[in-house]
């Protein structure tokens, strides 16, 4: 296995078993989590002895989202021009749509393993995996309409995973909504105790790791057409652009404003409690 800092990996028969490793961040999606992330996809995609691929998170949480005070366009993306348009346009496109994507088209099944704070990037990173389980005590949030003045993230999963209303509703009136209404509106398959959530994961890779993987990887390949076909990829190269538009309006350039350097807890405090958004846990999901 490569020699990672911000993801561990390891591989049981033809699991292979990739954790977020920030604990101490939440798991906040910087440059090297990324970067190491898609190299470990790259590897596993290519590697005919894993079968399937389980995404974990250490600590207390799955994922924070991106990273608000190391950005995720630090470590190897910096030479990415962020100070120009097209240079952020061009990382966003190739980093933050491409790298997900890429796990959302691996030839390779993946299982996404939430637990704690799923927020904002971290559920769009969850969505792009094949199945989702979750612990009880996941808290699915994302209030970047109130943080960013933009429609969500550069993935657009919500209509498709949610429904159109609710995933309007998700965005608009920003909850924080549990694992249970997560499974009950399609987006998570599973939902078990926190304790049990590693072996369920693990038991459920290695059930579809003794099929053939061809036959696996072909269901994959037409359920996923099947979606494309419907407009999935049209929608998702869409929304990129409006959100991309959106994160240079005048509007999210006011909030980078009035962001200043305030230190992240404050200003999060501040800007939700203008927006009425009350959830004492959507304040601690970015801490």
């Amino acid at each position: 296995m490569a020699d990672y800092t911000a993801i561990v990996t390891e591989q049981a028969g033809h699991v292979l078993k990739i954790t977020l490793n920030r604990p101490e961040k939440r798991n906040a999606q910087n440059g090297d989590l990324i970067a190491e992330l898609h190299d470990a996809m790259v590897r596993a995609d290519q590697d005919d002895s894993v079968h399937v691929v389980t995404l974990f998170g250490a600590g207390p949480a799955f994922s924070a989202g991106h990273d608000l005070k190391d950005g995720s366009g630090s470590g190897p993306f910096a030479h990415y021009d962020r100070e120009s348009l097209n240079g952020k346009l061009q990382y966003a496109d190739d980093v933050l749509f491409g790298y997900w994507m890429f796990i959302h088209d691996l030839r390779k099944p993946t299982i996404a393993a939430v637990h704690g704070f799923v927020a904002t990037a971290g559920i769009s990173l969850a969505a792009m995996c094949d199945l989702i389980v979750a612990a009880d005590d996941a808290k699915f949030l994302d209030h970047a309409v109130t943080l960013f003045s933009t429609p969500g993230t550069e993935l657009g999963w919500y209509p498709w995973e949610l429904g159109v209303r609710k995933a309007k509703e998700f965005l608009w009136t920003q909850p924080v909504w549990d694992a249970a209404t997560m499974e009950r509106l399609g987006l998570v398959n599973r939902v078990v105790p926190r304790a049990e959530l590693e072996s369920t994961v693990m038991a459920m890779a290695e059930q579809i790791a003794l099929a053939s993987p061809l036959a696996v990887q072909l269901t994959k390949k037409s359920i996923n057409e099947a979606w494309k076909l419907m407009g999935k990829r049209a929608a998702f190269d869409y929304h990129l652009v409006v959100q991309q538009s959106a994160m240079h309006s005048d509007e999210s350039a006011r909030k980078a404003e009035q962001r200043g350097g305030k230190d992240t807890r404050e200003w999060l405090a501040g800007v939700r409690q203008n927006a009425r958004v009350t959830d004492p846990h959507a304040l601690a999901a970015n801490e």
